[in-house]
């Protein structure tokens, strides 16, 4: 049972917010006492997991309760943790899977007028106007040495890019082959807060296979606004971009006015959007790293609860 979902049908009866108790994994200190949304936990902590808490990026060590079926109801929780730029004692791997393809970094920032139209939040591109966007934003470079992201664009970590991807239908066959070994390594470590001693590399068969005109894309969305893409060790993707809907941010590489890679930071619930989205472009929605997948006519690895 999806308990977080359980939970956001019953937020009129529950506090949305969970008490966290954040002590120092070496020291064993307590560091402080914060209140948090619970739509920002995850359902399991089964796997490695840096958060924010208190203006600070903490890595998480160990928690207790592990799962939402008992902090949702307890309202509390303990997480002992480590500062995430402290050395630590983890697995080789910070995940179970990794795609085949890494993105290619431009040298330099986008142009710094283009970047302040694309992250306007009040803006609504409509028209010719999408396709002006991402060209000039992902193509021209600036004299000038890179500069901090804006807090507009979206900034991804490296081992996440393309954990939650939406692909093709007609791959399904080779998505399936690729899950079937993601489950296996999970099976043989099921609790991973500390890494992973192994890591699954896709097939290179799933690279870059979509093929959605850019225009008939956003035209499925209400108000979307557009930026580019940072990986936040790396620097600015090239053709990359991220479109932000009134219910959830996709990111992706575009070239030549179709978009040929398409993802999403964090697995979300399924809504209408999202169904008429795969519906209307053929798509599965695959959470790599959980290994399962939504939709497909031939899925073995389909959710049963993840329908808002």
């Amino acid at each position: 049972m999806n308990y977080l979902q359980l939970y956001e049908a019953l937020t009129g009866l529950l506090p949305k917010r969970i008490k966290i108790t954040l002590i120092n994994y070496n020291t064993g200190q307590e560091i402080g006492i914060f209140k948090i949304d619970a739509s920002n936990l995850p359902e399991v902590f089964d796997k490695p997991l840096v958060i924010d808490i208190g203006n600070k990026r903490w890595r998480v060590m160990q928690a207790a309760p592990k799962t939402a079926a008992d902090y949702l109801f307890s309202k509390k929780l303990i997480l002992k943790v480590q500062d995430e730029l402290l050395p630590a004692n983890l697995l080789p791997f910070q995940a179970p899977t990794t795609a085949a393809d890494k993105p290619a970094i431009l040298p330099r920032e986008p142009v710094d007028a283009v970047a302040k139209i694309a992250f306007d939040s009040k803006s609504v591109f409509a028209g010719a106007s999408y396709n002006a966007a991402i060209p000039s934003v992902t193509g021209e470079i600036a004299k000038g040495g890179s500069q901090s992201p804006d807090p507009y664009i979206l900034t991804i970590e490296e081992t996440d890019w393309r954990q939650v991807e939406l692909a093709a239908e007609d791959c399904l066959s080779v998505v399936t082959i690729d899950l079937h070994s993601v489950q296996q390594l999970l099976s043989e470590q099921p609790d991973a807060l500390t890494g992973y001693r192994q890591q699954h590399t896709r097939s290179r068969q799933l690279t870059q296979t979509l093929l959605i005109p850019w225009n008939s894309f956003l035209d499925q969305l209400h108000k979307p606004v557009i930026g580019p893409l940072y990986l936040r060790r790396s620097g600015w993707v090239e053709n990359g971009f991220t479109i932000a809907s009134e219910h959830h941010t996709y990111y992706g590489i575009s070239t030549n006015d179709h978009i040929r890679v398409l993802c999403l930071p964090a697995m979300p619930v399924m809504d209408d959007e999202l169904m008429n989205i795969m519906e209307h472009f053929k798509l599965l929605l695959v959470d790599w790293c959980g290994a399962y997948c939504f939709g497909g006519i031939t899925n073995p690895f389909e959710p049963q609860n993840n329908v808002k």
